[in-house]
């Protein structure tokens, strides 16, 4: 039985193949050109194919998020606006004794409200009229009956 140890030499790592000595007990040294190829230039391109693929994934987890479309700020302060008219509302049924289905007018609630500099209700910032309402039901925005489901109150 013969004990094979093979060496690889390599002159240059990218344009020549490896060579490949194999010495064994029963005969000389023999030269033969190995059939794997390049292994190492397999494993380089397996970890930049690794790297670009992180950064692709990384790039995909940051993106993606932000290309839903976000609730823009006057939409935001629509609800607001529909919140504190809606609080206001409340408050004045409390204190002067009024109970669900009671009409309260604008001029109801001005005591109950921060007022913008003309000394009205805050309005929509697209445009839209709110309208109050009876005592028990939420106050409503002409928008959100124009297919605008962030100009209502959930």
């Amino acid at each position: 039985m013969s004990v094979g140890r093979q060496i690889h030499l390599r002159k240059s790592r990218r344009y020549s193949p490896d060579l490949l000595f194999a010495f064994n007990g029963q005969s000389g040294p023999q030269i033969t050109m190995s059939e794997s190829g390049n292994k190492s230039s397999e494993f380089d391109t397996l970890v930049w194919l690794g790297i670009v693929g992180l950064i692709g994934l990384f790039t995909w987890a940051v993106v993606i998020p932000n290309l839903k479309p976000a609730r823009v700020g006057s939409q935001n302060a629509c609800i607001n606006n529909l919140r504190q008219i809606d609080g206001a509302k409340q408050e004045w049924a409390l204190e002067n004794g009024k109970t669900n289905g009671v009409i309260c007018t604008v001029e109801d609630i001005k005591p109950y409200i921060k007022l913008n500099a003309k000394g009205d209700i805050p309005g929509c910032p697209q445009g839209g009229i709110y309208t109050i309402g009876k005592v028990g039901e939420p106050p409503t925005c002409s928008l959100a009956t124009n297919g605008f489901p962030s100009h209502k109150l959930p």
